[in-house]
């Protein structure tokens, strides 16, 4: 490749990523998921009742991690049928839409306990 020309022709992508270093992307995701991770924990074992939080966190994890096979046969079965960008622009739109409704949504105004609490409430979700 010719050094007047960095980037591979027909590349595509947002202008953030750095286009010489494409890891830089999957570091960025290590540096916000552990914040992302402790948050969520936190948000869970405050609006979970004690009695529940072992079924909770089990479901949560049998969830999380029973998945990951799964989507990495079905994105390699797209990749296998559409090319390689078809499962990175299909994972890439179902993350926006989750954030989108997670920025959407009530849990985005929970700055305290209590409001956690409240939430939790009106969700019908106590202790008893």
């Amino acid at each position: 490749m010719d050094d007047r020309c960095p980037q591979p022709r027909g590349h595509a992508g947002p202008a953030w990523i750095n286009r010489r270093d494409p890891d830089q992307s999957l570091r960025r995701v290590g540096l916000v998921s552990p914040i992302f991770n402790t948050n969520l924990l936190a948000l869970v074992q405050t609006v979970t009742p004690p009695r529940f939080l072992g079924r909770i966190t089990g479901t949560s994890r049998f969830i999380t991690w029973g998945v990951l096979p799964i989507g990495a046969a079905l994105g390699g079965q797209i990749a296998g049928s559409f090319g390689l960008r078809a499962p990175i622009l299909i994972a890439g739109s179902l993350s926006m839409a989750a954030f989108i409704v997670l920025a959407t949504s009530h849990i985005r105004g929970l700055a305290s306990v209590a409001a956690a609490a409240r939430l939790a409430g009106r969700a019908g979700i106590t202790d008893a």
